[in-house]
């Protein structure tokens, strides 16, 4: 187990990487990369455009395989197994720009990938994510292509969430979305927070996904270049300026 940053909160580690490097056939992205998500925590991944966040998402779905090191799961070793399998395990990711069905209604996109949740745990339904989406609710039998950008990414989070995951992976959920929509997202996010899932969130906006992460790691050309508090890091402009650009 290892603490928060709050000094009466543990974790039971869901997902590890171990000295993971990865790539893809020009060219090696990740340099021993070792990240651990707890059981109910939060986990925010940062760093500049092109420093390896999404390589890491993907090395973690097994959509790029990993030259070297592991990846464990729930105690599982995962890295090399195809990504319907990972996904099996009970890992959903919401991709970069949403990716729904657009050919689909909201409705259809929400059941084409439901599974039961695994181990006979409480799940999320058709209602449970209309309830989280009242936008997306109203919308139901509409086409998705008829959606915003902001109501598509709704979307997708409730598509992944509908596939019952212990672990919820989301990459840049809030990118380039209005402020109203990005304000509703954060309040999803802390609503699942406060259910007790576990997030890996990459996203631009330090400040917001510091008040909801426990713990952030940030990468310099495919390494961890420094992992800790929020708080610390909201602290330092000097990182912040040097290796976010904020």
């Amino acid at each position: 187990m290892f603490k928060s940053r709050r000094p009466d909160q543990t974790f039971e580690p869901l997902l590890g990487l171990r000295s993971v490097s990865a790539g893809y056939p020009t060219a090696r992205v990740l340099h021993e990369v070792d990240l651990v998500v707890g059981t109910g925590e939060v986990v925010g991944l940062l760093g500049r455009n092109g420093m390896g966040k999404t390589t890491t998402l993907m090395t973690i779905m097994g959509r790029v395989r990993p030259r070297a090191g592991c990846i464990f799961f729930d105690r599982q070793l995962v890295d090399g197994l195809p990504p319907f399998r990972i996904a099996r395990l009970g890992i959903g990711l919401v991709p970069e720009g949403g990716q729904v069905l657009r050919n689909l209604t909201v409705r259809e996109n929400l059941v084409a990938t439901a599974r039961p949740p695994i181990g006979g745990r409480t799940g999320w339904t058709l209602d449970a994510v209309f309830d989280l989406f009242p936008r997306v609710c109203e919308r139901a039998d509409r086409f998705a292509d008829r959606f915003s950008g902001g109501e598509q990414q709704m979307l997708a989070i409730g598509r992944a969430l509908m596939t019952n995951p212990r672990l919820l992976v989301l990459d840049e959920a809030t990118e380039g979305l209005a402020p109203f929509v990005r304000r509703d997202i954060w309040r999803v996010l802390a609503e699942l927070k406060s259910r007790g899932h576990s997030l890996l969130v990459v996203d631009k906006n330090v400040a917001s996904l510091g008040s909801l992460a426990d713990r952030f790691y940030v990468l310099e050309k495919g390494r961890v270049f420094w992992q800790g508090s929020p708080a610390i890091l909201l602290a330092d402009p000097v990182t912040l300026h040097r290796h976010l650009g904020i």
